[in-house]
Formats: structure tokens, C-alpha cells, sequence
């Protein structure tokens, strides 16, 4: 879909930070399945103009996603959050669901509304 949407070119939504994986957890569902889950956090400022800018901060830790007003998915790999970003369209909001440890914040909601062409990046 993101290349007839894109006039035959990919793009992907960019927050502008960098992100880390933090710990990686491997263990077994009830069924006997490997389940790994990655705790995944901001590296790096938000670079300036980025759609993060004043938004995220270094330390915050990825929780959830939501594309409009479409499915909250818990983000519990990195690769996640990058294909979530596949589907943003100029002009969609995404809410971030954070873990912000700074003085003790705790759980928020980061919004960010992806309304300028500088926001994406496109893949030939």
C-alpha cells in the first residue's frame, strides 16, 4: 500500500532520534513458544525540526503506538515501531505511549501530528 500511496516510491514517517535497545528478555509462552521482548529507549536528542522535537526526550522508553485513531499496538520489539512508521501518511497523528523516568513522570502520551513533507524519508 505505501507504494500506490506514494507514487510508486516508499516513505516512512522519521521521529528524528535515534533509538537504542536497552535489554532484550527471551522466554516461553504457555504453549511452548519463544516469545523475546526488547525494551527499546531515545539514544539521542530529537534533532531540531524533527517531528520529536520538545516531544521526546533521551531515557524515554517506547511503550505503545497508535496511527490516528487506528489499533494501539505494545511495542515489545524495535522493528515494531519501524513498520508502524511504514503506514504514517502526511498529515496523520501518531500517540507515543512513553515511560518518562525523569522526576519520577512516569507513563505519558506524546503526540505528534505528521504534517510537513520533511517529517518522511523516502526509500528508491
Amino acid at each position: 500500500k505505501n507504494l500506490w500511496d506514494n507514487e510508486g516510491a516508499v516513505k516512512r514517517a522519521m521521529l528524528g532520534v535515534m533509538v537504542s535497545t536497552e535489554k532484550t528478555k527471551v522466554s516461553f509462552d504457555k504453549d511452548g513458544h519463544l516469545l523475546t521482548t526488547e525494551t527499546f529507549v531515545v539514544a539521542e536528542e530529537a534533532k531540531v525540526n524533527s517531528s520529536a522535537y520538545g516531544k521526546l526526550k533521551v531515557g524515554d522508553v517506547f511503550r505503545t503506538i497508535q496511527v490516528n485513531d487506528g489499533e494501539v499496538v505494545t511495542l515489545t520489539r524495535q522493528y515494531q515501531l519501524n513498520d508502524m512508521l511504514l503506514t504514517v501518511r502526511k498529515g496523520d497523528t501518531v500517540k507515543l505511549g512513553m515511560y518518562r523516568s525523569d522526576n519520577n513522570v512516569g507513563d505519558i502520551t506524546v503526540e505528534i501530528v505528521f504534517d510537513r513533507d520533511t517529517y518522511f524519508t523516502t526509500y528508491a
